[in-house]
């Protein structure tokens, strides 16, 4: 963004999206720490990085169109579903904490692309990109027919530090995607509703 000569509050905006993610990753490290720490064969972290050779104005809208309104939007929906059946104090208050973070991310995302209408060449590769997207996150996301019906009828433990059955989560993907990704979507002029309905080709 300061690339791209963001104005001001844009960039403050997103370098409190940049703190708050690595305050939850301290969050994280602490409860690992509490529960007796990493285990010897823990995998390395992996790093986010955009890639330098995209236009830079295409890298940020793959960030505010992926990583914040379609993937914070899904992390909102899924932490609040966890905190509901969070009974241990600390996780809760921790949830508390990420649940505020992430919904500011979220509408950010969605501030930024109302404010900043998008060109047809953006558009148009918009509307090719998110197929794969979707198709995606409904793979690390949502629940598989076959846990769906694993699960079904069956209790399921919560334990206390929060968690949300297979149908809970589905459930809360699917109102997340068709409540607020897909409308927001339309309303900035893409066609969220044909991107989701193609994403299992693009899957392939």
């Amino acid at each position: 963004l300061c690339e791209a000569g963001a104005p001001i509050d844009v960039i403050g905006t997103l370098s409190r999206v940049v703190r708050d993610e690595a305050r939850h990753v301290q969050f994280r490290g602490r409860v690992v720490d509490a529960l007796g720490g990493w285990p010897a064969d823990a995998p390395e972290p992996t790093w986010v990085r955009s890639d330098p050779r995209t236009p830079i104005e295409r890298r940020i809208l793959k960030t505010v169109l992926g990583s914040l309104c379609i993937g914070e939007t899904i992390s909102v929906a899924m932490i609040a579903g966890v905190r509901k059946h969070a009974t241990d104090p600390q996780i809760a208050s921790i949830l508390t904490t990420m649940l505020a973070d992430e919904s500011v991310h979220a509408r950010f995302g969605w501030w930024w692309l109302a404010a900043f209408p998008l060109r047809d060449e953006d558009r148009a590769w918009a509307n090719g990109w998110l197929p794969r997207v979707f198709a995606g996150i409904e793979k690390t996301a949502r629940p598989s027919a076959a846990r769906l019906t694993a699960a079904a009828g069956r209790p399921y433990g919560y334990g206390p530090f929060g968690a949300m059955s297979p149908a809970e989560r589905d459930a809360a993907f699917v109102t997340a995607i068709e409540g607020d990704i897909l409308p927001g979507l339309d309303r900035a002029g893409l066609d969220g509703t044909k991107a989701w309905n193609a994403r299992k080709e693009a899957a392939r």
